[in-house]
């Protein structure tokens, strides 16, 4: 496990390089538009446990290469609390989500053995 911090052993299940397992809570993206009819730029609300964790906004510098979407965390909550980071795809942002609220349930006290 060396270079990584955590490893993921099932979809909801991770273990830590000291050998603590513990819940991951799961993430989904819901597509969205932000801003008016004027103005709109496409967007996604990364939800986990019913709760909006995150506000990414696709990139407009490649809105005509679909293969080279990038998304930018425009606001995120919580764990997520940032802004400004770029992630290559939403697969990239899923997993910087979920190891940022995976961290905060290991040191919440939620970490189990």
């Amino acid at each position: 496990m060396s270079g990584n911090r955590h490893v993921a052993i099932h979809e909801n299940l991770i273990i830590h390089q000291r050998g603590l397992i513990f819940m991951s809570s799961s993430v989904h993206f819901e597509h969205i538009l932000l801003g008016d009819s004027d103005s709109e730029e496409n967007a996604c609300l990364g939800i986990s446990d019913g709760r909006i964790v995150a506000i990414l906004v696709r990139s407009s510098e490649f809105e005509n290469y679909a293969e080279q979407t990038r998304w930018y965390l425009d606001k995120g909550f919580g764990s997520c609390d940032q802004q400004g980071l770029m992630f290559p795809s939403l697969d990239a942002a899923k997993s910087w989500i979920t190891t940022q609220l995976s961290i905060n349930y290991m040191y919440g006290g939620i970490a189990f053995i």
